[in-house]
């Protein structure tokens, strides 16, 4: 059986169908162009194509969103605001000794981020995304467990690409976290590793969609939601990798001796508490 899935899949990669990638980028260019369908039989359908494309690409809105999405372009800024005041301070320091040229050469503020710049910072970071991918298209996959590596690894480019998205892109919003914690549901039943990355990756990134409800009437709902998610996660979690709902007691006082089979880990207890904190 394995012999025979192998000649299949080498008879399939090693021809080339032009009617199947005609059939492809069909199907692509279709999905794509249907969205703005809408827009474009409008009255004015140029003037609507701009304006959905001056939202889809809001590069007079700044870097960072209002509510400053967690990624690097938001470690960026704030780096640039301790300078800023750092600058401040030499000036004033300056200005009352005249003397002092130690400080001179402090800059002002750090350059600024261009879209150009974050187009190109994005493009490298996704590149080992791209190879992993062609990666595990290739013919070298042809084992009785390949289909499930390919899968596996075309998640985890999926998941790469938009964490990568989330972390370099031109003013993100906060919700595009999302993106990358959808996916990451389904990795989370393939092992341990991917389950506790998910829990991480789910915590971290729903405590920084709270500011999005930000009035005191909605705080307890809030943490609720968040706390009730995260620990029914962790349950259904450990019943799929542990198999804590059908253990004896003996079993379950080895696994509370042994850390490393828990799912939520020293450094996870901490990172939880410092939010519940904040």
């Amino acid at each position: 059986i394995i012999q025979k899935q192998q000649q299949q899949y080498k008879e399939i990669v090693s021809k080339f169908h032009f009617q199947r990638l005609i059939l492809l980028g069909s199907t692509v260019a279709i999905t794509l162009s249907l969205p703005f369908l809408p827009f474009g039989i409008q009255h004015n359908p140029k003037e609507q194509m701009i304006q959905m494309l001056s939202r889809l690409f809001p590069f007079q809105r700044g870097l960072c969103h209002d509510y400053w999405a967690g990624n690097i372009w938001a470690l960026y800024s704030f780096a640039s605001k301790v300078v800023s005041f750092l600058s401040r301070l030499r000036q004033e320091h300056e200005d009352k000794d005249e003397d002092n040229y130690k400080l001179s050469f402090f800059p002002s503020s750090l350059p600024e981020i261009t879209p150009l710049c974050s187009a190109t910072s994005l493009l490298l970071a996704l590149i080992p995304s791209m190879i992993c991918a062609w990666r595990a298209a290739s013919p070298s996959l042809l084992y009785a467990h390949a289909p499930k590596k390919r899968q596996m690894a075309f998640l985890t480019c999926i998941v790469y690409s938009s964490l990568t998205s989330f972390m370099l892109a031109y003013h993100v919003h906060e919700k595009a976290i999302m993106t990358a914690i959808i996916p990451m549901t389904v990795l989370a039943f393939w092992n341990k590793e991917c389950a506790r990355l998910f829990l991480r990756l789910m915590a971290v990134g729903q405590f920084g969609l709270m500011p999005l409800l930000y009035q005191s009437t909605e705080f307890g709902v809030k943490v609720c939601l968040q706390g009730s998610f995260l620990w029914l996660s962790v349950w259904i979690l450990e019943c799929v990798h542990l198999g804590k709902a059908g253990e004896n007691e003996e079993d379950e006082q080895e696994r509370e001796e042994d850390e490393e089979d828990w799912l939520i880990q020293g450094w996870d207890r901490m990172g939880l508490g410092i939010m519940v904190c904040l």
